[in-house]
């Protein structure tokens, strides 16, 4: 996505990686698995609960390049806390029927595919 700015694929790659593992990180610090799934052991959150669906994030202009790892970690864990808060939210429920996706055949794809 930031090819404009990072003219190199290497260079983007390593923002790819950067933000893949800050990913892992924040939700390995909530009690999850690299997938969402839950860990068994001392790192089980109480609060945790199974996460579901799909995300993905698109990064523009190179941001985060030079952030610092940890505030990636931080913002990541922000994004993963939202994704949480509607899982327990909408626990449950049919995905597709609450969101109105019925007939998105990219959802349905993406829904049989078990993510």
């Amino acid at each position: 996505m930031s090819v404009k700015v990072l003219d190199k694929a290497v260079t983007r790659e390593r923002l790819r990686r950067r933000y893949k593992e800050a990913f892992r990180e924040a939700l390995k610090r909530r009690g999850y698995d690299k997938d969402g799934k839950l860990l068994d052991g001392p790192l089980k959150s109480p609060n945790a609960k199974p996460l579901f669906g799909t995300f993905e994030v698109h990064v523009h202009g190179g941001l985060g390049f030079h952030l610092k790892f940890p505030v990636l970690v931080q913002q990541a864990g922000l994004v993963i806390d939202a994704v949480q808060r509607e899982c327990q939210k909408n626990a449950g429920r049919n995905f597709n029927s609450s969101y109105g996706y019925d007939n998105d055949i990219w959802t349905q794809a993406i829904m049989r595919r078990g993510a």
